[in-house]
């Protein structure tokens, strides 16, 4: 009789966290049977329009700004000293 009161605890607590589990396992249908909502899609603006004079003002801009961050690159290598002969 001792052995089993240490014990019985531990028992109550696996029976229930099994029950907690099985129900858990219910399938979809089980949980819902609505059908699914509609989708809203966001309305959009101008079409994108490559080659226009809008998108080759853009591409200038990423492109300087590429070479201006290639030329500060170029100066932070420079002010760097790494050996690399170690």
């Amino acid at each position: 009789m001792r052995s089993f009161l240490p014990g019985a605890p531990l028992f109550v607590f696996v029976l229930a966290t099994g029950a907690a589990i099985a129900q858990d396992l219910r399938t979809p249908s089980e949980d819902r049977s609505e059908a699914a909502a509609a989708v809203r899609v966001q309305p959009r603006g101008r079409s994108f329009v490559p080659g226009s004079a809008e998108d080759a003002d853009v591409q200038r801009k990423i492109e300087s700004f590429n070479a201006a961050q290639q030329k500060l690159d170029k100066m932070l290598d420079e002010k760097l000293t790494i050996c690399r002969r170690c």
